[in-house]
This record gives structure tokens, C-alpha cells and sequence, in this order.
């Protein structure tokens, strides 16, 4: 679910997503059929677009995507 272009690779805003998810299972929280809009905003966009986070470039989230 996480992989939001499906090339087999995550880059960190995939990545991001795939910890959001995992840290709401283990919260309870059942986890969604499809991706919510919202993941994809709080990681900046770039998995959306399918571009990484290039060097030097970074993405402000929210303190309830970290463990």
C-alpha cells in the first residue's frame, strides 16, 4: 500500500506512509483498504508524484508520524 507507484521500492515518502501505517496497526487502529489522501499530504507530496526526496530537499511531518 505503501509502494504508491509500484516499482518495487520505497523511496522516504513512501517510506513515511509505510511507518504511519504500521505505527496506527500496532496503535489498534484497523488499517484502510485504500491509501487516505491524508498520508499522502503529510509526507509531502512526493510519493503522490512518485519523486523521492532528493538530496537536500526534506518534508515537514507531523509528530504522529514517528514512533
Amino acid at each position: 500500500m505503501a509502494d504508491v507507484n509500484s516499482d518495487g521500492k520505497m523511496d522516504k515518502g513512501e517510506f513515511c506512509i509505510a511507518m504511519a501505517l504500521i505505527q496506527r496497526r500496532l496503535q489498534g487502529t484497523e488499517l484502510p483498504a485504500v491509501l487516505p489522501s491524508s498520508l499522502l499530504k503529510e509526507a509531502g507530496g512526493a510519493a503522490a508524484a512518485g519523486a523521492g526526496f532528493g538530496i537536500g530537499s526534506s518534508a515537514t511531518l507531523p509528530p504522529s508520524m514517528y514512533i
